[in-house]
């Protein structure tokens, strides 16, 4: 019986230290996919779900959370301070995953993206025009009197607007995730 004891033990701690390294090491191997994969982008920062994700993914094939944050991205002649992807209920390929260590995303519940623009930046005519009026229209981000086509790698959906100081936040979320955007998303 005292062996059986220590025998559960013993896989009990094994398991929370299996559970407790995942956490880093998931995150820098996402941190290190979307870094290759990305252009134009300062630094990436990833976060993967909580404890336990290990007993989880093998479980359901899921991952709960993941968080990935791109810092100074710069697209259509504008820089964005920071664009943010919160993925719910994430799919990932097993055996991909198992074989050549690459998490490949089958299917997500949901994203949110959020893209914040520091105003700050701009010249200081444009940046006061801004604060009073900025706004999308469609796939178009009216600054003032100018406007910039959004890029969709940046933000898939028709995004919200509203403006928190020298900020413009952009953000919108989807509630099914098309497969053809998770494909392009890893290519």
């Amino acid at each position: 019986m005292r062996i059986v004891r220590r025998l559960v033990l013993l896989l009990v701690v094994l398991w929370v230290v299996v559970e407790i390294a995942a956490i880093p090491v998931a995150n820098r191997m996402v941190e290190t996919q979307v870094a290759k994969q990305t252009r134009d982008t300062a630094a990436v920062k990833a976060s993967v779900g909580s404890f336990p994700v290990v007993a989880r993914f093998v479980l359901t094939g899921k991952i709960s959370r993941v968080a990935v944050t791109l810092d100074r991205v710069s697209r259509i002649a504008l820089t964005f301070t920071e664009v943010r992807f919160d993925l719910s209920g994430v799919e990932v390929d097993r055996s991909r995953l198992l074989s050549d260590r690459q998490a490949h995303i089958t299917a997500v519940d949901s994203a949110t993206i959020a893209a914040t623009l520091d105003t700050s930046a701009l010249p200081p005519r444009l940046a006061g025009a801004v604060a009073r009026n900025a706004r999308v229209s469609g796939r178009t981000l009216l600054l003032g009197p100018v406007s910039f086509q959004l890029s969709p790698d940046i933000l898939p959906c028709s995004p919200t607007t509203h403006v928190v100081g020298n900020d413009v936040i952009l953000s919108c979320t989807i509630d099914h995730v098309p497969p053809a955007l998770l494909e392009a998303a890893q290519r």
